[in-house]
């Protein structure tokens, strides 16, 4: 069975518990997802770096920051389909010009991109982990469950995955809070020690950090992997948004529209998912530790927001 070489970008946020966000991202369509993201960059004017934490309540939802993100929010969405090309094909929001009346650059695709996105919430925040443990070690732990799960539950021996390198966002920071950086060689030996069959490494997999500032981002430069570190911290954005709050008078509830969607899949209920277009395109887990053992659950909209999602579904997303 020819495996396929993902390279996999991680983020993370501690706010309402403690999120690792995983994209997967193929080699074979790397280059056509970051084709689509510079245009949507292109088709607003907007160069700067993305944060999905820098969109507040007054942020101007017709403003080049929203458009863009929307745009790569779609594009990013769209991206997790994994079969029924013919049936669904994907039609990915490129965003538009920031101007008064300007119409949504629409893009159908002729192929699937593949790629998945692994969303792992420690709902504690680590409080109940702490027994003989530091807080990183703590971190290091959460993040090989999160990534491990993800791995074990979207490939199999007929999908079967090679890694390829592992980028971290915003490692320096580390050393700051916790005296040592994240410990890069004992997380990938005992990510290596306990994986599956069907889970290999390439040669030369590292687990990369890079700067959290990232440079900005001129006309004319090739995308590169702070493109698609930006694209995991927008998606893991919108899911939590939908996930914890879901207000619909705050510009991230458009803003990350797909993400609702997506997350109103009944996660759980195994015989539905496999007939959906995103079947092991996505997993959206919450744990904690009750009673002394680990707990696991999918994530799900916010109960006040649930029965809501089909009001103004936008392009071609549905729950199929």
């Amino acid at each position: 069975m020819w495996r396929v070489l993902y390279d996999i970008y991680h983020d993370e946020c501690k706010e309402g518990g403690y999120w690792h966000g995983f994209l997967f991202v193929p080699r074979q369509t790397r280059m056509l997802l970051l084709e689509l993201l510079t245009r949507a960059r292109a088709n607003a004017n907007h160069y700067e770096q993305l944060h999905y934490v820098t969109i507040g309540r007054s942020t101007n939802p017709h403003g080049k920051k929203c458009i863009t993100t929307e745009a790569w929010t779609s594009i990013g969405c769209n991206a997790l389909q994994q079969e029924k090309l013919r049936k669904y094909p994907p039609k990915v929001s490129l965003g538009r010009k920031p101007s008064p009346h300007s119409r949504i650059e629409l893009c159908p695709l002729n192929t699937l991109l593949l790629c998945k996105f692994v969303l792992f919430r420690e709902n504690d925040n680590h409080q109940k982990m702490y027994a003989g443990m530091t807080e990183l070690q703590c971190i290091e732990t959460t993040f090989r469950m999160g990534i491990k799960g993800g791995i074990h539950k979207l490939f199999s021996e007929s999908s079967p995955i090679t890694i390829g390198n592992v980028f971290m966002d915003g490692d320096e920071h580390y050393r700051g809070l916790y005296g040592r950086n994240f410990s890069i060689n004992r997380t990938l030996q005992r990510l290596a020690s306990e994986r599956r069959a069907y889970v290999s490494f390439s040669s030369d997999t590292q687990l990369i950090p890079q700067q959290s500032n990232h440079k900005q981002i001129r006309p004319g430069q090739n995308a590169d992997d702070s493109h698609l570190l930006q694209l995991c911290d927008i998606l893991l954005g919108g899911f939590r948004f939908h996930s914890c709050f879901g207000d619909r008078a705050h510009p991230r509830f458009q803003v990350s529209y797909h993400c609702r969607v997506l997350l109103d899949h009944e996660q759980h209920n195994a015989a539905r998912m496999a007939e959906s277009r995103y079947f092991n395109g996505f997993s959206l887990q919450q744990a904690q530790i009750e009673h002394g053992d680990w707990t696991f659950l999918p994530l799900e909209l916010a109960p006040s927001a649930k029965g809501a999602v089909q009001e103004c579904l936008p392009l071609q997303l549905a729950s199929s």
